[in-house]
């Protein structure tokens, strides 16, 4: 992002230095307020450039858990509940399952398994 808010102010500045040579009798003086407010423009539109080319930054897939804390209550009416016409949710997939190996010592732990501590921390 600041690449290109910073390539347009020196493009722009460039632009306006040029400019303000031609437009000027000083020509010094030209260049220097052509080149600064050419900065100021290209800077403007390369902000601009980048704030109108946001896309989604988060992607929730499904069966991602998201946690909020609401600063007020949340209402909800009667018939903003009635889910009796939606459609039913397709089912999740199921995960792949991992091969089992038998590990000498014990028979149980699947291979790549790493053991949780214990106790687990709240609200698990």
């Amino acid at each position: 992002d600041a690449a290109t808010v910073a390539g347009g102010a020196v493009q722009a500045a460039g632009t306006g230095a040029i400019i303000g040579v031609a437009g000027n009798s000083d020509r010094a003086a030209g260049a220097g307020y052509g080149a600064l407010i050419g900065a100021g423009v290209g800077a403007t539109a390369g902000m601009i450039a980048v704030l109108l080319t946001r896309g989604n930054e988060v992607q929730l897939l499904r069966g991602s858990a998201l946690e909020m804390q609401l600063d007020r209550d949340l209402v909800f009416y009667g018939d903003e509940l009635d889910f009796s016409a939606s459609p039913s949710p397709l089912p999740l997939p199921t995960p792949a399952a991992a091969p089992v190996t038998p590990v000498r010592g014990n028979q149980n732990q699947r291979s790549g398994e790493i053991p949780l501590p214990r106790p687990l921390p709240g609200p698990f």
